[in-house]
């Protein structure tokens, strides 16, 4: 059993992933900067260009954020969601900020990596589920699905990993009305989040991933299960 059982009560359904399969295309709006692409992120920041490698694909793109730091800079921000957990100091944390959430990722003890995941709209505070799983070759087996809660039990939103493939720089994610830009980094699996298709039973993400020549490597389908 991962991390989750300790981060369980914090409004987070734990799930795991239950099939990958190749997909259909992600249907796309006309223009790569369309007038309803939602204009913030959660932090309130304004989301980076589209780069020009990925503007050939059309469709509603929004970029999210990702930011790279230390443990020793943010170690009282991760104690607060894997608390007595002996971390290195100069051990790199990937700092993901997108349009419905925003995670931490991040290696631990044991050749396992870690996930805190916060939504403004979840009803736990500061963040609202978690996901701890082993990391072998830079990939996880599990995609470790949390479902956070807002108010009254709603279902919010809900984050997975989702692993690059070689060469991969893009991972698109598709959500209602656009689709959200996640950038590669530090060799770690990708906490992604969506609001579409959340279901108390599953999620289904709607994914692709492009090399850095904005070549397209694959489009599948995830659908992560609660686990029992």
């Amino acid at each position: 059993m991962s991390r989750n059982s300790t981060l369980r009560g914090r409004g987070a359904l734990t799930a795991s992933l239950c099939l990958l399969a190749v997909a259909p295309a992600i249907p796309a709006a006309a223009g790569g900067a369309a007038a309803g692409a939602p204009r913030h992120l959660v932090d309130g920041s304004v989301p980076r260009p589209v780069p020009p490698a990925l503007r050939a694909q059309g469709g509603t793109l929004v970029m999210t954020t990702a930011r790279l730091g230390k443990v020793k800079d943010i170690r009282r921000l991760i104690s607060t969601c894997v608390p007595g957990e002996r971390l290195p100091a100069g051990e790199t944390v990937v700092e993901r900020i997108g349009v419905n959430g925003r995670d931490l990722t991040f290696l631990a003890p044991g050749s396992s990596v870690e996930g805190c995941d916060r939504s403004p709209r979840a009803s736990r505070r500061p963040w609202c589920g978690g996901a701890g799983w082993i990391l072998r070759h830079g990939r996880v087996s599990d995609a470790r699905l949390d479902v956070c809660l807002g108010g009254r039990g709603r279902l919010v939103v809900a984050f997975a990993w989702i692993n690059p493939l070689p060469h991969a720089r893009w991972i698109v994610v598709g959500q209602p009305g656009f689709r959200e830009v996640y950038t590669v980094a530090a060799g770690l699996p990708v906490r992604v989040s969506t609001v579409s298709l959340i279901d108390p039973s599953r999620t289904v993400f709607h994914t692709a991933q492009y090399d850095p020549n904005g070549v397209l490597l694959a489009r599948r389908t995830i659908i992560a299960a609660v686990a029992s």
